[in-house]
């Protein structure tokens, strides 16, 4: 998935690229998480170990490691408005609302929970 930019649009692998070159571009740890459930449901389609999937996203040299500090973790159980209760998506949120980042996601509801004005958002 780090590799096969043909899974987010142009404007998202724009940005990205964009970002990398200013060493701006980071990952969330709970990513490694969402990634290993969706394997573990069945949702996630790989012939490779998730360990190997997710290592070119977390080693280092595309993304830096965003921090999940316990602010961070605290603020995803009061987020303004109206967003869904996943713990997952509520991090992530919080993350970025946090840092001043844009979150990347073709996920309908963070990007409604975006258009509201809550977070910065980029449709991939």
């Amino acid at each position: 998935m780090a590799d096969d930019y043909r899974l987010i649009s142009a404007a998202a692998h724009a940005a990205i690229a964009c970002a990398q070159d200013l060493d701006e571009a980071f990952v969330s740890p709970v990513t490694a998480w969402e990634i290993g459930m969706l394997k573990v449901s069945g949702k996630l389609k790989i012939d490779i170990p998730v360990e190997s999937f997710i290592a070119p996203i977390f080693d280092g040299s595309r993304f830096q490691l965003a921090p999940l500090t316990p602010h961070i973790a605290l603020q995803a159980s009061f987020l303004p408005g109206e967003l869904h209760r996943d713990p997952a998506d509520r991090m992530l949120v919080a993350t970025a609302r946090e840092l001043g980042m844009t979150l990347v996601t073709r996920d309908e509801k963070l990007l409604a929970y975006g258009r509201a004005g809550h977070v910065r958002t980029l449709v991939c």
